[in-house]
């Protein structure tokens, strides 16, 4: 397994308020930009990984993948719900900048259970419309589904592994 210099971005904002989320407990502050920016000259790994809240909400997000990638990392990881890559732009923009590994969290095979958990209507729609857009990118993007278990959805286990496969992602992981 690769390693990576893991940034944490803050917990806000995050569109979604998923029942079982570790880090909504935490501070519900946004990093600041010349943090994470310091945070990235104090190269430790030749890979990054940025989460908490949701990446892709923050308005100089673009902005930190241009500097990582400005920086020397190889790799530029978002571990996100995946719901604003249903805009098919944003993806285009996010890839233009720099990152090409996604670590897709997908709570339930169906929108009921999936926003359910995500406590939040309408969430997976936009995380499945958001994998079809990723799906549909070139060979060298490389798409991570994040399979939290838990009491509620693991009946839908076998389901759930069924609809990430089908998006042509490279990885399955089941996190407990």
């Amino acid at each position: 397994m690769l390693k990576y210099k893991e940034i944490f971005l803050g917990n806000s904002p995050c569109n979604n308020k998923c029942l079982h989320c570790s880090i909504r407990e935490k501070d519900s502050s946004k990093t600041d930009l010349s943090s994470i920016l310091s945070s990235l000259k104090e190269k430790t790994e030749e890979n990054v990984a940025f989460y908490g809240g949701d990446p892709t909400l923050r308005s100089d997000l673009l902005e930190i993948i241009r500097e990582a990638r400005g920086d020397g990392y190889r790799r530029i990881k978002l571990l996100t719900n995946g719901r604003a890559f249903s805009n098919t732009q944003f993806v285009n923009q996010i890839i233009n900048a720099g990152s090409n590994l996604f670590e897709i969290t997908l709570w339930g095979s169906n929108p009921s259970l999936h926003d359910y958990l995500t406590q939040t209507s309408g969430s997976f729609r936009e995380t499945i419309r958001g994998l079809e857009n990723l799906a549909g990118l070139p060979d060298d993007r490389f798409v991570c589904i994040r399979i939290p278990v838990c009491k509620e959805n693991h009946s839908d286990l076998e389901n759930c592994v069924t609809t990430a496969l089908s998006f042509n992602i490279n990885r399955i992981i089941l996190s407990f």
